[in-house]
């Protein structure tokens, strides 16, 4: 018995050792930041189900015998009961440590990527959509993002993406705002965006803004700031933009200007 649990705890660490070291070589040659290939190698160090189903196949077709699947079957089993332990250690001891990191004071990039009509604070799922599209025909786009991870791997499909917080106005200064003609604001937090829409308002009245809304109740807090455009949905805005950017007529911000025009809530209560 002793013997068997031996064997068992040894393949068990085997299964491991081996799955994390090949995840985490598969995960750098990807290229992924260090905390998702943390997650990445430690989320998946366990055996998968279909080795129950293959183990049971060559039982049954007299390929193994049950003396030689049983230990395996309980490898695999205590493999995935450890799951929930490796990401303990991941998000407790390991996760932490980037976090550490990532709260350090850094210092904004400096900007030279000159006079751009557009400007695009955040690059989330929203302005990733947006900005690929603008740069793809030809927009000069200067593009402003607080996650370095995010920057790191934007940079790497040739964008040029510059940590630093829009909210600053040295920096909104520095991205060209006095000379840009649209602001798109793509950030995820409601509040953020209707206050630096607000602020670009009253520093930059002559700035278009072209804001993300979370909600109808976030759409009239945009209007009240004097937004003249937002948009709740990505997929409808970015078709008419694309039809734009088709026509034959290339001068985008004279086009988009008259394009992308408010469609107010009628109801507040709806």
């Amino acid at each position: 018995m002793q013997s068997d649990f031996g064997l068992i705890a040894s393949l068990v660490g085997a299964l491991l050792a081996v799955k994390l070291i090949a995840l985490a070589i598969v995960s750098r040659l990807f290229r992924l930041p260090a905390p998702e290939c943390l997650l990445f190698t430690f989320a998946l160090a366990q055996g998968g189900e279909f080795a129950f189903v293959l183990f049971a196949f060559a039982t049954g077709h007299s390929v193994l015998p049950a003396a030689v699947v049983d230990p395996l079957v309980a490898v695999v089993a205590l493999s995935m009961a450890f799951t929930p332990v490796l990401m303990i250690i991941n998000e407790r001891l390991l996760q932490p440590l980037f976090a550490l990191d990532k709260g350090a004071a850094r210092e904004a990039d400096t900007i030279d990527d000159g006079p751009t009509p557009v400007i695009v604070a955040d690059f989330g799922r929203f302005g990733n959509v947006v900005g690929r599209l603008l740069r793809a025909n030809g927009v000069k786009t200067t593009i402003l993002d607080l996650d370095p991870d995010q920057i790191a791997a934007v940079r790497r499909f040739g964008l040029k993406v510059f940590y630093g917080d829009a909210q600053r106005l040295d920096l909104l200064h520095a991205a060209g705002a006095e000379q840009a003609k649209l602001l798109i604001l793509a950030t995820d937090d409601p509040e953020h965006t209707t206050h630096l829409a607000a602020k670009v308002r009253h520093h930059y009245p002559h700035l278009r803004i072209l804001a993300r809304s979370h909600s109808l109740e976030h759409s009239y807090d945009l209007m009240h700031e004097g937004v003249e455009a937002y948009a709740s949905q990505i997929r409808s805005h970015l078709t008419e933009l694309d039809e734009l950017i088709q026509q034959d007529d290339r001068d985008f911000i004279a086009r988009v200007d008259h394009a992308w025009e408010p469609s107010p809530p009628t109801t507040r209560g709806a």
